[in-house]
């Protein structure tokens, strides 16, 4: 079956804590009402976002045979997606991240490793690869296994069958830095890393600086996600800054940068051009903080095509 989306990669349970406060470890017990589990990572959240958007999409990632693993399965289902290209497997720790949401929507996350450390070549899922209009990758260094073969045998899967290729950036967890994405970078039709990772992959500071780095080895087009500055874009033709969507109630921004790469994929499946598709992105992005939890806002393309109509009008 053909699909719009192969979201391959990171899955992890987020239990989250909402408007925290860190004056509460000081007591023997807090009661509260905000706290809440979800299906989350970033491979995760994308699949979705995607399928809010109305696209078709396989979240192919690996998931422990372990009773966290059972309630991530179930919130992944309650998520809308097809446990299809979904990969469980016995004696794997399936991975949790706590995450504390500030009063600002700024949150901090510990994450438990398991089940993303374990995933290899073998759970890739190459049948649903080359029946897809796109991959997109949550995250390049997310699956150490993964590194740097089964990432690239999967971008030439999906570009051999003709498919686009899109891919956001994770932790660099070996300290490869550019070293361990060269092999596969020319394969990126479009790459979305956050300044954080990407400073600390490239050295450098200046977003600039870092997209020349990232393009002198060899990537295609580059959105830079720098928060509440915007992206930075170097594409054909377009090249230049593209402001963050004001968000006037911040709620949560846990998975702000997977919405926005969600959207960003959504958008070039439409035929948008990068330019457009990122500017529909960084909306998108913005209207994914106004929820609790990092993929339950109520997106859906009429809601952020209405707020882009509502901007051009003000």
């Amino acid at each position: 079956m053909t699909v719009d989306v192969v979201a391959l990669g990171l899955s992890t349970l987020d239990i989250s804590v909402n408007r925290f406060d860190p004056k509460w470890l000081e007591a023997d017990n807090t009661p509260m009402n905000g706290i809440g589990s979800f299906a989350g990572g970033d491979a995760t959240n994308q699949a979705i976002i995607l399928n809010k958007l109305g696209k078709t999409v396989r979240l192919n990632t690996l998931v422990g045979k372990d009773d966290m693993g059972d309630i991530l399965i179930a919130r992944m289902k309650s998520g809308g997606l097809s446990l299809d290209s979904v990969r469980q497997r016995e004696n794997v720790k399936t991975s949790v991240s706590l995450i504390f949401v500030k009063e600002n929507g700024e949150r901090s996350i510990i994450t438990q490793h398991g089940n993303n450390g374990e995933m290899t070549e073998a759970d890739i899922d190459f049948g649903q690869i080359r029946h897809c209009r796109a991959l997109s990758i949550g995250s390049v260094y997310g699956n150490i296994k993964l590194e740097p073969d089964g990432i690239k045998k999967a971008l030439v899967t999906a570009k051999d069958s003709g498919a686009l290729t899109f891919a956001d950036l994770a932790n660099d967890k070996r300290g490869d830095r550019l070293l361990g994405i060269m092999p596969y970078l020319h394969l990126i039709d479009y790459f979305m890393p956050s300044y954080y990772q990407a400073k600390l992959i490239t050295g450098e500071t200046d977003p600039n600086r870092i997209i020349y780095a990232l393009k002198r080895i060899g990537c295609n087009t580059v959105i830079l996600k720098k928060n509440v500055e915007g992206v930075l874009l170097e594409s054909e033709p377009y090249c230049g800054w593209i402001q963050a969507y004001p968000v006037p109630d911040v709620v949560d921004t846990t998975g702000a940068g997977d919405a926005f790469c969600a959207c960003f994929v959504s958008a070039i499946l439409d035929g948008m051009n990068a330019e457009i598709a990122a500017r529909y992105a960084v909306v998108g992005a913005a209207l994914n903080c106004q929820t609790f939890g990092a993929n339950t806002a109520p997106l859906t393309d009429d809601l952020i095509r209405q707020e882009i109509f509502k901007q051009k009008k003000a």
